[in-house]
């Protein structure tokens, strides 16, 4: 249900009445390489973001990084003499999801359940034995190869849906289906 729909004083059949309350969103149909290309820019923006920070001292993107990552200054690179906004681990996962995309591969499940227990390895190793930077680095890496293909068929699925709908009707997930 819209925003619209559920503010208070107005329900669906007034909504019906009043000609012009709710129109449908004009759609129309997205081409998937569209989006491919869309989801390779703006992971390039994301991974140029995390390199460009140390030497433009960006302190939002810190912040905005914060959420997602621990960001301890010694498991994280150094760039201009600053570390990264992420560790080693994260900007190696946004360097294979990048270069996942630009090379087109595939979604594969074995090579994600390798990737994924490859870093499941890694943590547990660097926690009880040694913790080494490469080998950080190289989980990372193949998790973020593996990933990348599965966001991609994500967003072809989602595209897919999207388009199947009949014109005329809208459809936003983030606020409903309007008609």
């Amino acid at each position: 249900m819209s925003t619209l729909l559920s503010s208070p004083g107005i329900d669906r059949a007034h909504a019906r009445r009043v000609p012009g309350h709710c129109r449908s969103i004009p759609r129309e149909r997205i081409d998937p390489a569209h989006a491919r290309r869309a989801l390779w820019i703006l992971s390039a923006l994301w991974f140029a973001a995390i390199l460009a920070t140390p030497g433009a001292e960006l302190e939002w993107v810190y912040r905005f990084f914060s959420a997602i990552c621990h960001q301890a200054p010694d498991r994280s690179w150094h760039l201009a003499g600053q570390p990264l906004p992420v560790c080693i681990r994260c900007t190696s996962i946004y360097a294979g999801f990048l270069a996942a995309l630009s090379f087109r591969l595939p979604a594969r499940t074995l090579f994600l359940r390798f990737a994924l227990a490859a870093m499941g390895l890694e943590f547990v190793v660097a926690r009880v034995w040694i913790d080494w930077e490469p080998a950080r680095a190289l989980s990372g890496l193949l998790f973020g190869l593996a990933a990348a293909g599965f966001v991609n068929l994500g967003v072809a699925e989602l595209l897919a849906r999207r388009n199947s709908l009949p014109r005329g009707t809208a459809t936003d997930s983030a606020i409903g289906t309007v008609q």
